[in-house]
């Protein structure tokens, strides 16, 4: 089994355990990697950093789309990962970006209906 397998089962399913070792492991200053997405099963998300009053989502409407970003300010530096896939190619794509406290995500385009 791959470390990153093995790491991925540890991570709580109960959103206040998950919660809980989030913080625990920002505050201690651990490499943190959270998902970009308000919630992901079994992953950190930005949602949990939001939930644990470490940032927040920022949407500003722009017509029927909104621009959505994410302000962070907890103790430690994290890694945002951003998932993209290519259906065409069957490819998926992983990358992980460093969000400093005082850092801002940039902003993407949502349409909600």
């Amino acid at each position: 089994m791959k470390l990153k397998q093995l790491f991925e089962q540890q991570v709580p399913r109960d959103d206040k355990q998950r919660q809980m070792m989030l913080k625990q492991f920002i505050d201690a200053g651990r490499d943190v990697r959270v998902s970009d997405a308000k919630y992901e099963l079994g992953k950190f998300s930005l949602g949990d950093v939001e939930a644990i009053g470490y940032g927040e989502f920022i949407e500003e409407r722009r017509g029927k789309y909104y621009e959505v970003s994410f302000k962070y300010w907890g103790p430690a530096p994290i890694t945002v990962m951003t998932s993209t896939s290519d259906i065409t190619k069957d490819i998926h794509y992983s990358r992980g970006t460093q969000l400093n406290p005082g850092e801002q995500t940039e902003p993407i385009t949502v349409e909600y209906d």
